[in-house]
């Protein structure tokens, strides 16, 4: 939780109305976690993950296509996801 107070931003909702939210970017490292934390019982997590990446990486993105997820042999998706997203938020903290 710590990480979405930390890269929280401010969203203009309207005249004088504002809200402070995870950005995308922390939302998913959030979801992951949480899925790899009761992967039975957090299946929605997985679908909004999906969606966040289909709204945020464009299909052609080389992001989508890093070399380090494709030669990922024997690992997990989701785990080379979580640590990419983990270094890029420790990164982004220096």
């Amino acid at each position: 939780m710590r990480l979405a107070f930390d890269h929280a931003v401010t969203v203009e909702l309207g005249a004088m109305q504002q809200v402070r939210t995870a950005p995308p970017e922390v939302i998913a490292v959030l979801k992951v976690i949480a899925y790899l934390e009761r992967p039975t019982a957090r299946q929605r997590d997985l679908i909004d993950l999906a969606y966040i990446l289909e709204e945020r990486v464009a299909g052609d993105d080389d992001e989508r296509y890093a070399s380090e997820v494709l030669a990922a042999r024997g690992r997990r998706l989701m785990g080379c996801f979580y640590d990419r997203q983990a270094a890029i938020a420790v990164d982004s903290r220096s």
